[in-house]
């Protein structure tokens, strides 16, 4: 029973950026990994600059991502929605210290 009063308290602690919003599949990542994908992604679009003819979610694009191994085909999405996330919030890298 405690562990539900500690969640239901947790819902109502306030927020401090974006990380709580973003999808379970980068909530629970380590930080470099959060770094990595997202460097990784943004490589993808960098490519597209240079040459408007190539795709940025390629098969080779994706299997890049799911070689990171821990990257699931069906996440892909969420992860490119996190990579967006990224560009206008440094705070979705690293999970805020929530004060009681």
């Amino acid at each position: 029973m405690k562990a539900v009063i500690d969640a239901g308290d947790y819902f109502y602690l306030k927020r401090s950026g974006k990380f709580d919003s973003m999808p379970a599949c980068w909530n629970n990542l380590e930080e470099t990994q959060h770094h990595e994908i997202s460097t990784l992604i943004a490589s993808f679009y960098n490519d597209l600059r240079g040459d408007s003819n190539k795709e940025p979610w390629s098969i080779q694009n994706l299997k890049k991502c799911l070689n990171l191994g821990y990257v699931k085909l069906d996440d892909l999405p969420k992860f490119r929605g996190a990579y967006f996330a990224t560009l206008g919030d440094d705070s979705v890298f690293v999970e805020p210290t929530h004060a009681v």
